[in-house]
């Protein structure tokens, strides 16, 4: 009979509470995360998000995109490197961030910033954005909509 392969959690580690201000971020169980989705998402990612969510955004090379709440840059990989699209990811996890620059190409701008404060975005400059398995973890919600509003480009897209 074949080993069983040990089972991965699928929940993060718990967290404890900092005395600061309290963040979503996930940078303080990144290298937890890193290893449930890797370089290019996990079978969720992979077989049902991924697919679902490029169907939705129906990029087009050349077009311009952001993702909120990138992660380790798993959609801004697959986008630009399949589909020909320029890609900006944004995160609030340093952690990250740093592991999404190490293994894309440096033509996709990544940045470190809470996605309530999209303001360093170029005003109507992207054609469509995505936030992926993120938006329930980020709170007050309306400011990362304003932001994405005023970053699209009339007609944009946001899944």
């Amino acid at each position: 009979m074949p080993a069983k392969k040990p089972h991965k959690s699928q929940h993060p580690p718990q967290r404890k509470p900092s005395s600061a201000a309290t963040t979503t971020d996930w940078g303080g169980v990144a290298d937890w995360y890193d290893q449930l989705v890797g370089e290019s998402g996990s079978e969720y990612h992979r077989e049902v998000v991924l697919p679902g969510v490029v169907r939705l955004l129906n990029p087009k090379p050349g077009e311009k995109m952001i993702d909120i709440a990138c992660g380790q840059g798993v959609l801004c990989r697959l986008l630009y490197g399949e589909r020909g699209v320029e890609m900006t990811g944004v995160d609030a996890a340093r952690e990250l961030i740093a592991v999404a620059r190490q293994r894309s190409d440096p033509a996709i701008r990544y940045h470190v910033a809470d996605a309530r404060e999209l303001t360093f975005l170029d005003e109507s400059s992207f054609d469509a954005a995505a936030c992926v398995l993120a938006i329930q973890n980020i709170n007050p919600i309306a400011p990362v909509f304003d932001g994405v509003a005023r970053a699209l480009k009339v007609g944009g897209r946001f899944v």
